[in-house]
């Protein structure tokens, strides 16, 4: 009997929950050969598949030969680490499971799976990685079907055919990308030009830089690859750069990291940073309705001087350390929505982390 697929993979899931709590929780990276999961719910569009001996194990290899690598490459900074859901985790049976369990992906129409609708509306990747997550959903659902599609009955008397054309193999090959300006750890001041060099055995469709995770500036679709660095916004300190560069095929290759030190001449205090003026001008009007007593998104709140300090590592000197400035730096990331943090904003919480955090 045929039946819907999402219709069956919510059964699969409650059956999922069902063994995993007599199980006692098996361990991460131990397939269940009989466990399923769910997807998003939101179509009935019947895909034509009998998913009745499908196995977790299946599910979860084919998400990593399609979906997973996408992930990986373009989500792993965030929700590899510390931000949830963690679908972009090193194990992949770990990542295929938290995908499941928050309907993250509709395999009934892939273009509307949260993972791309999120990324279409400015999260924090670039837009081209949402059309690539429906292309790979996609995949997944083609590799799927292929399964369990039993092969067609041969002919009893099947007529001599010729060998078709091998397959052209697929193109695995990342592009090759390096800085050619400035050297290694090198102290630049002022404006620097940073010179990227990208190549690939079939064509380099997008390079982007990145200072300490951050990007800078948007990402080049054609050479020359060349940034532009005002190292004044910059506190005076040591940063590492990467640059990332795409190709036609979707392969994703990077430079080895760039230790630059800046060193600009020092300008007055910022009378900005403060407590009392961070918290009443930044986080009590921009932060606190998601981080505050009524809703304490991912258990992080600013309401107050001793629950801000969670989010600040005051052991460290760097401010890169400290959850709430990386938060802050990140555009989209907190807040989620214009109006973004300016950068005299995020400056002002990056200089009173460095002096120290005091309750001023």
């Amino acid at each position: 009997m045929k039946i819907t697929l999402n219709k069956m993979l919510f059964l699969a899931l409650i059956m999922g929950v069902t063994i995993a709590f007599f199980q006692n929780c098996s361990p991460i990276g131990k397939i269940s050969p009989k466990v399923q999961a769910t997807f998003s719910q939101n179509s009935e569009e019947n895909l034509d598949v009998d998913l009745q001996d499908y196995t977790e194990a299946e599910f979860a290899e084919t998400f990593q030969k399609t979906l997973y690598p996408v992930l990986q490459n373009n989500c792993s900074v965030c929700h590899g680490a510390f931000q949830s859901p963690k679908f972009a985790v090193k194990d992949y049976l770990e990542g295929y499971r938290t995908i499941a369990a928050n309907q993250l992906v509709n395999l009934s129409q892939p273009s509307q799976s949260k993972l791309a609708v999120k990324i279409r509306n400015g999260h924090n990747a670039p837009a081209p990685v949402a059309e690539d997550i429906t292309a790979k959903v996609e995949e997944w659902v083609s590799m799927l079907k292929e399964i369990k599609n039993p092969d067609p009955q041969p002919n009893p008397d099947p007529d001599p055919q010729p060998n078709p054309d091998p397959e052209p193999e697929p193109d695995l090959i990342p592009p090759e990308v390096i800085f050619t300006s400035p050297s290694a750890n090198k102290t630049v001041s002022g404006v620097v030009e940073l010179q990227i060099m990208a190549s690939d055995n079939v064509a380099v469709t997008e390079v982007q830089l990145y200072i300490d995770s951050a990007t800078l500036g948007q990402p080049y679709k054609k050479g020359p690859y060349t940034y532009s660095w005002d190292t004044k916004t910059f506190a005076n300190r040591a940063y590492k750069l990467k640059a990332t560069a795409r190709d036609s095929s979707g392969n994703f290759g990077e430079t080895d990291i760039l230790t630059l030190t800046v060193e600009n001449p020092t300008t007055t205090t910022n009378p900005n940073a403060k407590y009392s003026w961070i918290y009443n001008n930044i986080l009590k009007p921009r932060c606190v309705a998601c981080h505050g007593p009524s809703k304490a998104s991912h258990g992080v709140r600013y309401d107050s001087y001793s629950a801000t300090l969670k989010t600040v590592d005051t052991g460290s000197s760097d401010p890169d350390d400290s959850q709430l400035y990386s938060v802050v730096k990140s555009k989209g990331y907190m807040p989620p929505s214009p109006p973004y943090l300016d950068a005299l904003e995020v400056k002002a919480i990056e200089d009173w982390i460095r002096s120290g955090a005091p309750n001023n």
